[in-house]
């Protein structure tokens, strides 16, 4: 789960710093410190999300929990969600060690059927990411 969520990130601050930021061109409306409280939430709350699992808690049960727990995070602006997303990447060197655990787990699966070349997990987590 951590690289999954590493990847969304990832994949999100991409698309932010393309459609958004424009390649830095674009000047942040909300100083960079106005950022450290929301960053630093928004990335506990996906990690406790992703462990949550890991302590067998009823899925319906969580998805409860964290739409109550993360509307609030979401109702901020497009600039500060695709930002936040980019300000929190730092963070996921916490769990670099599951991050290349799981990579290396993913580059071991079968292959994929249309590019025989591609191991079919990362084609997996890469829609996931565009799906989301």
């Amino acid at each position: 789960m951590n690289l999954m969520t590493f990847s969304t990130f990832l994949f999100i601050s991409t698309i932010g710093l393309v459609f958004t930021s424009k390649f830095f061109t674009v000047k942040n409306q909300i100083p960079l410190k106005g950022y450290v409280k929301t960053v630093s939430m928004f990335f506990i709350v996906n990690v406790v999300n992703n462990q949550a699992l890991n302590y067998h808690v009823p899925v319906p049960l969580h998805i409860i929990f964290r739409s109550v727990c993360t509307s609030k995070l979401h109702s901020f602006n497009s600039e500060l969600f695709n930002f936040r997303h980019f300000v929190s990447l730092p963070f996921f060197l916490i769990m670099g060690g599951d991050i290349v655990s799981a990579s290396t787990k993913l580059s071991a699966s079968a292959p994929y059927a249309l590019l025989p070349w591609f191991p079919s997990l990362w084609v997996d987590l890469f829609a996931s990411c565009v799906l989301q």
